[in-house]
C-alpha cells in the first residue's frame, strides 16, 4: 500500500477508498486450477484491475449519455462516442449538432477521458488494491440441472445439483482507486469527472462477476 499511494502520488493521482456493499467476486472466469477463477496481484492479494475500472465507469458514462438522449440502443450510441477517422467523425458531428449543448459537453469528454479507436484517452486507471489484509470466503454456485446445461437432457427435478464453489471477498472490505491524468495539459476538471463517473458506476453497476445477482456494489467509506 505504501509503494502503491506513492507511485500513485508520483503521477499527481489523489487515492480514494470505496467499500465493498457485500460479496466482491474478481475474475471468475478466468482460467485457474480450480473450475473457477480469481484475479490475484502476483503479491497474493484480489485486485480489480485498471482496465476493468476504466471499463465500468465507462459504461456508467455511456449510460448518463443515453438517458440524456432518451435512447436505449447503448451499442449505437457506443459506436458513435468511440468510432473515429474521417467517416467516423463527421457521423459524430452529425450526432453531436443535433444534442443540447450539455450533451456536447458530456460526449467531447467522455471522448476525452476514454479514447476513441484511434486516440488514447486522457484519464489514466490503476489497479485497486485492498486498503488493509482482505479476508476471503468461499461461496458456492448450485446449478440444479447439470445434465440440462451440458445439453443431455431437459431441466428435470430428479438432477442431481453439483456445487461449484468459487472465492469472494467478504463485505466492508475497502479497495483503494486512484485516477491521474496522461498528460500534464489535461484539465483538471475532466479527471474530477472521471473519479464522478467512476464512483456512479461502483456504486450503482458494481464491479467484477455476478454483480447481477447482487455482488460486487460499493459504498463510500464513512
Amino acid at each position: 500500500n505504501t509503494r502503491w499511494q506513492a507511485c500513485a502520488r508520483a503521477a499527481n493521482g489523489e487515492p480514494f477508498g470505496l467499500k465493498t456493499d457485500w460479496r466482491f467476486i474478481v475474475g471468475l472466469g478466468r482460467k485457474g486450477s480450480l473450475e473457477v477463477g480469481f484475479t490475484f496481484h502476483r503479491y497474493g492479494f484480489p485486485i480489480l484491475p485498471g482496465s476493468s475500472v476504466k471499463g465500468v465507469a465507462r459504461a456508467w458514462a455511456l449510460l448518463q449519455i443515453a438517458e440524456k438522449v432518451g435512447t436505449t440502443e447503448l451499442k449505437e450510441l457506443d459506436g458513435i462516442l468511440s468510432a473515429d477517422g474521417d467517416k467516423e467523425r463527421k457521423k459524430y458531428e452529425d450526432w453531436k449538432a443535433k444534442r443540447l449543448p450539455e450533451v456536447q459537453k458530456l460526449a467531447d469528454d467522455l471522448r476525452t477521458i476514454f479514447g476513441t479507436t484511434a486516440v488514447a484517452g486522457r484519464a489514466v486507471f490503476f489497479d485497486a488494491i485492498p486498503a488493509c489484509k482482505p479476508t476471503l470466503e468461499l461461496d458456492i454456485m448450485n446449478p440444479h440441472f447439470p445434465d440440462y446445461y451440458q445439453g443431455s437432457q431437459p431441466p428435470t427435478d430428479w438432477q442431481s445439483p453439483v456445487p461449484v464453489y468459487f472465492l469472494a471477498v467478504t463485505p466492508g472490505t475497502t479497495f483503494t482507486f486512484v485516477l491521474t491524468k496522461r498528460r500534464a495539459d489535461v484539465p483538471g476538471h475532466l479527471v474530477e469527472l472521471a473519479q464522478e463517473w467512476l464512483t456512479g458506476a461502483l456504486c450503482h453497476l458494481g464491479a467484477g462477476a455476478k454483480t447481477n445477482a447482487g455482488y460486487g456494489g460499493f459504498k463510500p467509506v464513512e
